[in-house]
């Protein structure tokens, strides 16, 4: 195994472990107080999880996606299409770069024949969208049978890689020539482990995208990860920003008062943090790193059991909010902690 082989194996054992969230950082869903109804005039039987995104009717607002910028595990994707078409879910692909680079990989990318149903979107990488351009990824997109792409933000990755002095220009220039090149195509923009500003989010509005997944602070964090780094002056780096980023809840919020549709990522570990991101706005629930790590845990039985744990859970949080749907989550009464009170009052302040 070469020396970059064994520091993406490295990666990906780190992903969703402890060590990859570092510090005492939370993503600020526990903030979050829904109020319970005694008398919600309601039952079991009518509580629907249905949802639609990106154009595609869904059983449920989850979001299912490999880690960005670690290794792809196709048995674990594989593993993530069979649950979004046994559950009726939202399904991202792990970074089709490898596909653009060799067309003869496609057969890796096939997950559409696991999941014929589901909305899926294809994962590339800003820095990739931009070598590559829009028209080529969006025809590779296409030929695994992607309904629209999700473009990572490299970010503080890029340090995570070794970059030490990273070059983090054209992002907004790159993801705006995607979106005037078909504005029918379903375009999201992804950030993993750091958050989305209310800044970013008027970057983002004022070239067209509509949908937003924040990746916020809260699950696993480049720097974070960074801090377990052989390289001692990344390792240093990496403990010095091991609490760096916006936290998921705050960002969540930010994007949704902005109008996005925002899928809410980022220290989700269940189902009351589902039910907070969605009375914060969210339209959909990312999940990751709690995938990564059941997978690891049980395999694909596992990961089946714990979608419909949450699954069952966010029911139960409905009917004891006293709504019927998801959406209607975002009306219902809650109370903020200082924290998140906080950093909610800071967003607009930015601009």
């Amino acid at each position: 195994m070469s020396k970059d082989e064994s520091k993406q194996k490295d990666l990906w054992d780190i992903i969703g472990t402890d060590k990859a969230r570092g510090g005492d950082h939370s993503s600020l869903f526990e903030q979050v107080q829904l109020v319970h109804r005694a008398l919600p005039e309601s039952s079991w039987e009518l509580i629907d999880l249905r949802t639609e995104f990106c154009g595609k009717d869904l059983a449920a607002p989850l979001w299912l996606s490999p880690p960005a910028f670690v290794p792809r595990d196709p048995a674990f994707e594989e593993c993530l299409a069979r649950m979004a078409q046994k559950h009726g879910l939202a399904l991202c692909t792990g970074s089709i770069a490898p596909l653009l680079s060799d067309p003869s990989r496609k057969t890796e990318f096939e997950l559409r024949a696991l999941a014929p149903d589901v909305l899926l979107m294809a994962g590339i990488g800003v820095h990739e969208l931009a070598s590559f351009g829009p028209g080529q990824v969006v025809e590779a997109a296409r030929s695994i049978g992607a309904d629209g792409l999700s473009v990572f933000l490299k970010g503080a990755w890029a340090m995570l890689e070794g970059e030490s002095r990273p070059d983090l220009r054209g992002a907004v220039a790159t993801i705006s020539t995607l979106c005037a090149s078909d504005p029918n195509l379903p375009v999201l923009v992804k950030e993993s482990g750091c958050g989305l500003s209310y800044l970013d989010g008027a970057f983002l509005q004022a070239i067209g995208v509509r949908r937003v997944e924040v990746g916020g602070l809260g699950s696993s964090s480049p720097f974070a990860m960074a801090a377990h780094s052989e390289n001692e002056s990344l390792a240093r780096l990496g403990e010095m920003l091991s609490n760096w980023g916006v936290p998921a809840a705050a960002a969540t919020d930010w994007l949704s008062t902005q109008g996005f549709e925002v899928v809410a990522s980022g220290g989700v570990r269940g189902a009351m943090d589902a039910a907070a991101a969605l009375a914060l706005g969210a339209h959909m629930i990312g999940l990751t790193d709690p995938l990564v790590r059941t997978y690891r845990k049980g395999g694909p039985q596992r990961v089946d059991a714990f979608i419909a744990e949450l699954l069952d859970g966010l029911k139960a949080v409905l009917l004891l909010c006293g709504v019927r749907k998801p959406k209607d989550m975002a009306g219902v009464p809650r109370i903020v902690g200082s924290q998140l009170s906080r950093w909610i009052a800071a967003g607009p302040s930015a601009l």
